[in-house]
């Protein structure tokens, strides 16, 4: 029974979680309707940029990249690419209004890809006695 009440608990909070998604597109498509298209996606490619290809990259080529290790580089590429990009002259200048932007490049990715790559290795590099056992098994 226990099984079955966790099961409909998990399927409450993922159509929950499909509606807020909708209505958060729904508002990002009214919020940015003047701008190019392409110019959108390529916000979307900077973003998965910083936060995902760093993992991967150190997942292949580094032998003591951690879990943790990978935790960090994503959510350092996550957060500062978009406070990057909020900063930007796209989003601060023309969505927000102000008169300056508070990053002048309109490309986070130059700054928060090399930031994920250094927190991925030196939250790989402390050595605890649980180390060996967070290690990425693949």
């Amino acid at each position: 029974k226990i099984h079955i009440i966790k099961e409909a608990h998990n399927t409450i909070h993922t159509k929950i979680s499909i509606v807020l998604l909708l209505m958060l597109a729904a508002t990002l498509a009214a919020l940015f309707e003047q701008f190019n298209l392409a110019f959108l996606f390529g916000l979307a490619f900077a973003w998965s940029a910083s936060a995902h290809f760093p993992v991967l990259f150190l997942h292949f080529f580094y032998p003591a990249y951690t879990e943790k290790g990978a935790f960090y580089t994503l959510l350092t590429g996550a957060i500062s690419s978009l406070l990057l990009i909020i900063a930007s002259p796209t989003v601060w200048v023309k969505i927000l209004g102000f008169q300056s932007a508070l990053f002048p490049y309109h490309n986070p990715t130059l700054f928060s890809l090399p930031l994920a790559l250094i927190c991925g290795i030196l939250f790989s590099q402390r050595k605890t006695h649980k180390t060996k056992k967070e290690k990425i098994p693949y």
